[in-house]
């Protein structure tokens, strides 16, 4: 995904962010979260999102019902109850190969690539998964974290609500 890509998603995963930051925070370690259908094109239709913070990995499984063959989905896990500053995990899906997943470091200006031996996504079956381990998450992997799924193909995006304090088990 161009760089441009990326900002446009980290930006769209922002301002979400932003406008849910009113919502409650979660109080156990697996917690999904609804989002309503028909508010993006339905390839990339986010309908739950399952999100848990075990003691050696943070992760994901969204369910996209109509889930297209190509596109760029990510993770947001940071310290702060809002997207600040943290990681992402992002998987990108061209049509016709396999889907490939790398780690990023958002410093509140660009995604910085790191290098990380425990980050998995995958795509299909109508739904994407994405995990790290928390030990790739330095200063970020805290008792408690704020995740937020989000998915984009072309110029459309969809997130699933945010999870502004994931407790960890």
């Amino acid at each position: 995904m161009a760089r441009t890509g990326r900002a446009a998603l980290t930006a769209a995963l922002t301002v979400g962010v932003l406008v849910l930051a009113g919502s409650a925070p979660a109080g156990a370690e697996t917690v999904s979260r609804s989002d309503a259908r028909g508010d993006a094109p339905a390839r990339i239709d986010v309908t739950r999102a399952t999100y848990t913070h075990s003691d050696d990995h943070v992760s994901v499984v969204a369910r996209i019902p109509r889930l297209g063959r190509q596109g760029t989905a990510a993770l947001s896990i940071s310290r702060f109850e809002i997207f600040e500053a943290g990681y992402v995990v992002e998987v990108v899906k061209r049509a016709g190969q396999p889907a490939r997943a790398k780690l990023l470091y958002y410093n509140h200006f660009d995604l910085l690539p790191r290098s990380c031996d425990d980050v998995t996504g995958s795509w299909g079956h109508h739904r994407v998964t994405l995990s790290v381990a928390r030990s790739c998450l330095t200063g970020h992997a805290r008792d408690r974290v704020f995740t937020q799924f989000g998915i984009q193909s072309g110029s459309d995006v969809d997130r699933a609500p945010a999870v502004k304090r994931l407790r960890r088990s």
